[in-house]
């Protein structure tokens, strides 16, 4: 699959690191939950994540190393250990 044209391919990976789809259910509500997340060929690490119980309920956000990631996930319970 062609992801674009860019100057610079070695910014994009298909392969997840880590990618964890959880149903929950809270106040009798049953929701989906999404944390998935990329290492690109220059080390920083790309992170999605949709919580509709979030404001906003999605977002990517991008980290400097696996180290400042993993550190995230040790914080996120129901991430952390899949």
């Amino acid at each position: 699959m062609k992801l674009g044209y860019a100057a610079d391919a070695s910014l994009y990976s298909n392969q997840a690191i880590r990618s964890v789809v959880e149903e929950v259910r809270i106040e009798g509500e049953t929701l989906l939950r999404v944390h998935s997340a990329w290492q690109l060929e220059n080390g920083q690490i790309l992170l999605y994540e949709y919580s509709p119980r979030n404001n906003p309920t999605s977002s990517f956000c991008l980290y400097d190393c696996i180290e400042e990631y993993n550190e995230l996930c040790n914080e996120l319970e129901w991430v952390h250990g899949k």
